[in-house]
C-alpha cells in the first residue's frame, strides 16, 4: 500500500474501509494497464523478430545468388558450347527488326500517297524551316491535309509552293479572302494638291512678288457676321 496515497485519502475525511476500497480500485486499474503494456511489447517483439528473420533470409539468398553468379562467370565454357551460343545470338540479331529513324519513318508514311520525289522535297523544305520530320509529324500532316480536303500529294505541293510547314483551312481561307477582296480606293488628295490643281486650271490671281493665291469666300456657321473673302496660299511641297 502506498503510504503517501493513504495519507492523501485520509485527508479527504475518508474512513479506513473507504480508503481500502479506493486503493483496491487503483491497484486493479494499474494491473489492467500493465497487462495491456505487456501485450503491446510482446506484439512489438514478435514483429521485430519476424522482420529480422525475413531480412536474414533475404540477405542469405542474395549472398547465395551472388556467389552462384560469380561461380558461373568463373566456370570454363566447353568448346562445343561456345559456337552454339554465338550462333544463337546472331540469329536473334537478324530476327529483331531495325527501328526506322525519324526521317525515314516520315518519308515512309507520306510515300504511301505521294511520290518519293515530292516527299524528299517536302522533307528538305520542312528542314529549312526547322520543322520536325518524324512518324508523328507525318500523321499530323495527313490530318491537316484531310481537314483542308486535299490529298497528301496536293497538300505537299501547296505547302512547298506557299512556304508553309503544313496546310491549314485558315491558311487557305485567308489567302482566298485576300485574292477576292476589292481594290483599295485611291488615296485622297491633300489640300495642297487641290490648290495646285486649281492653279493649273487658271483659277488663281497671282500678284507680282507674292505667292500664288486662290480667291474664295466663306460663310460663318454661327451666323454672327456676313460672309467675307478669304485668300488661300499655295505653298510648294518641295517635291
Amino acid at each position: 500500500m502506498n503510504a503517501e496515497l493513504f495519507r492523501k485519502l485520509a485527508s479527504f475525511g475518508l474512513s479506513v474501509d473507504q480508503i481500502g476500497s479506493v486503493m483496491d480500485l487503483i491497484e486493479e486499474r494499474d494491473a489492467i494497464i500493465a497487462a495491456k503494456e505487456d501485450a503491446r511489447k510482446a506484439q512489438i517483439r514478435a514483429r521485430v523478430h519476424k522482420f529480422r528473420s525475413k531480412n536474414k533470409q533475404e540477405t542469405l539468398r542474395n549472398v547465395t545468388e551472388t556467389e552462384s553468379n560469380a561461380t558461373k562467370r568463373l566456370t570454363r565454357v566447353e568448346d562445343n558450347y561456345l559456337p552454339t551460343e554465338i550462333s544463337g545470338q546472331e540469329e536473334k540479331k537478324k530476327a529483331a527488326p531495325k527501328a526506322l529513324s525519324d526521317l525515314a519513318a516520315f518519308k515512309a508514311d507520306l510515300e504511301q500517297d505521294a511520290t518519293s520525289e515530292q516527299v524528299e522535297a517536302f522533307a528538305k523544305h520542312r528542314k529549312t524551316k526547322n520543322g520536325q520530320n518524324s512518324a508523328y509529324s507525318a500523321r499530323l500532316f495527313r490530318r491537316d491535309a484531310e481537314a483542308c480536303g486535299l490529298s497528301v500529294a496536293d497538300a505537299i505541293d501547296t505547302a512547298i509552293s506557299r512556304g508553309w510547314l503544313t496546310v491549314k483551312p485558315e491558311y487557305l481561307a485567308g489567302r482566298q479572302a485576300r485574292s477576292t477582296s476589292p481594290p483599295l480606293p485611291p488615296p485622297k488628295q491633300s489640300a495642297h494638291n487641290d490648290i495646285l490643281d486649281a492653279i493649273i486650271r487658271g483659277d488663281t490671281n497671282v500678284s507680282s512678288g507674292s505667292t500664288p493665291t486662290i480667291d474664295a469666300s466663306y460663310d460663318r456657321t454661327d451666323g454672327r457676321s456676313s460672309p467675307g473673302p478669304v485668300r488661300l496660299y499655295a505653298v510648294p511641297s518641295g517635291r
